[in-house]
């Protein structure tokens, strides 16, 4: 089997566009270019393998636009190539830290009374003071009888 011509691992644009995307007429993914009369094709919104697959059915070099990250690789429709999907999965992460923090804070009102590695006793005598238990201790003042 021989491999693609064009790919994301190696897509390289020698010479860019200069014509604006805003100024072009079509749909979000393929846009006509009327200074040289080519569809331009919008990788960024297609996914991964759409994109490759398409670079590799292309009979010759086409038009395209891409975003790139700083690392290199392209930004495709699943790599979190929109505002929504970065913005719900920072929410349901936001979401998520907040339920598992309050949920960490369920079992702290019998903690004083746990020793390490044990299970929490259910049968603890209820009282009115809360944190360590005190400990009652007697004084007792020795006195020497200088007389005997």
């Amino acid at each position: 089997m021989s491999q693609p011509l064009l790919s994301l691992n190696v897509l390289h644009v020698p010479r860019p566009c200069t014509v604006p995307w805003k100024s072009m007429t079509g749909t979000e993914r393929i846009r006509h270019c009327n200074q040289c009369a080519k569809n331009v094709y919008n990788l960024s919104a297609m996914t991964a393998d759409e994109a490759n697959h398409f670079l590799a059915s292309a009979a010759v070099t086409p038009c395209v636009r891409f975003y790139r990250r700083y690392d290199g690789t392209i930004v495709t429709a699943e790599r979190c190539g929109n505002r929504f999907a970065r913005t719900w999965r920072w929410c349901a992460g936001a979401i998520a830290a907040a339920f598992f923090g309050l949920l960490s804070l369920a079992g702290c009102d019998r903690s004083a009374h746990c020793i390490a590695g044990e299970p929490v006793p259910t049968n603890l005598p209820k009282s009115t003071t809360t944190g360590t238990p005190t400990s009652t201790s007697t004084t007792t003042t020795i006195t020497s009888d200088p007389k005997k």
